[in-house]
């Protein structure tokens, strides 16, 4: 069967659009907490200095006949509120939220209702009527999940029946009440569900842009990467070489240290594909290029191709006999592949040339020039016999 489904309903474990699937679930149930730990230890606050208030009630309601109401109040009530306030100050109250709303609402009820078996006649229907008020607003704005919202009711309505049976039978008066809260629940229940359904929908767009925007990136990454590689050997392209030359050229301009350029030319390529065809010439450009990359790893280094069979290697931080000894060392390791060269003039296998520049950044100066010395000198490499490296110092005048 085709699924028809929205993309967004696929996270969903019910047609009604309150549980997610297991991992998104977990998610949302923390973000919601952590979202409404804030609002709901104000609420919570306000309602104990309210709940300790009320004793004061008690007393003008119930003469001398408070104590009983007051022992309730302040060494059962009160206490399990001070617990709520704590708990909600950890992180365990992070995956069970729903489950702590149930049990501080519930708590707050069943107090109460001791508190309606030790009183009578008109004091019994205000205590009774302040139940349902807590009940109401216990569910309404502590923004509490259907599920939860379901269980607290119950635990109302049960509640309210067993009291009312206790004291009354089942009178008119107890049917009223008991029926007053059921038609209170249903309402509040309805409102949580609603707003759960609205709750999770938000959180769940959110997710889907966030997923989104995660793939948007690594796409952007990739797309990236490809602009700045050389489709054939997969390392750094000429474009990508003058971006990070400037960058490191000014970098050095600021904090005052020496750039050092390598210009590399493998040694009689041209006579090299004639020879051996170009699909082992580019299998020849990708080894090298493997090669130069792999040992010229510090941190800001670059090795890029700069075109054709020529390379380039970026080496921020160092100087120029700094420059010659790396130049020298990566114009033996490309003899040491041992690439078969049967045309070379110079040796047997393939071999590059190698031309060093390096200059401190300054006013008297520009990245260009360093490209010309790194090429100047390649050319002097080329010209004293290949496979061999060349440095070219040129003028580097200091700042006044």
């Amino acid at each position: 069967m085709v699924d028809t489904e929205p993309t967004s309903q696929q996270f969903y474990r019910d047609k009604y659009r309150v549980r997610f699937v297991p991992d998104i679930e977990a998610r949302y149930h923390r973000v919601s907490a952590r979202k409404q730990k804030r609002y709901t230890k104000l609420l919570l606050t306000i309602l104990i200095i309210l709940y300790v208030l009320f004793g004061a009630c008690d007393y003008y309601v119930l003469g001398d006949d408070v104590l009983a109401v007051w022992a309730v109040r302040y060494l059962l009530g009160l206490p399990a509120l001070l617990v709520c306030y704590a708990v909600l100050k950890t992180r365990w109250v992070d995956h069970y939220y729903q489950w702590f709303l149930v049990a501080a609402i519930s708590l707050i009820v069943l107090t109460t209702y001791l508190m309606v078996c030790m009183v009578s006649g008109a004091a019994y229907h205000l205590y009774t009527s302040s139940i349902l008020a807590m009940v109401m607003g216990g569910l309404s704005l502590t923004r509490i999940g259907f599920v939860g919202a379901s269980i607290t009711g119950v635990i109302y309505i049960v509640s309210s029946f067993l009291v009312q049976y206790y004291l009354n039978g089942i009178d008119p008066v107890a049917a009223f009440y008991i029926l007053l809260g059921m038609w209170a629940v249903l309402f509040c229940v309805v409102s949580a569900f609603s707003y759960e359904r609205a709750s999770r929908n938000e959180f769940l767009q959110k997710v889907l842009i966030q997923r989104k925007n995660h793939q948007l990136k690594k796409a952007n990454e990739r797309l990236k990467t490809l602009v700045d590689e050389d489709g054939l050997t997969g390392i750094s392209n000429r474009r990508h070489f003058d971006h990070v030359l400037d960058d490191e050229w000014r970098r050095a301009k600021r904090r005052r240290y020496p750039l050092a350029l390598l210009m590399v030319d493998i040694d009689f390529f041209k006579a090299y594909n004639d020879s051996v065809g170009h699909v082992k010439g580019d299998e020849c450009l990708r080894e090298v290029a493997q090669c130069l990359s792999s040992h010229a790893r510090r941190p800001g280094d670059l090795v890029a191709r700069y075109g054709g069979e020529e390379f380039s290697v970026i080496l921020p931080a160092l100087d120029l006999k700094e420059a010659e000894v790396v130049a020298q060392y990566l114009c033996d390791q490309v003899r040491a592949l041992g690439i078969d060269h049967p045309d070379s003039d110079i040796a047997g296998v393939v071999t590059v040339s190698v031309g060093v520049s390096a200059q401190t950044p300054n006013q008297h100066n520009e990245r260009g020039d360093l490209i010309k010395l790194a090429d100047d000198a390649l050319y002097l490499a080329k010209k004293n016999g290949r496979n061999r490296v060349e440095v070219e110092t040129g003028e580097n005048t200091p700042d006044e």
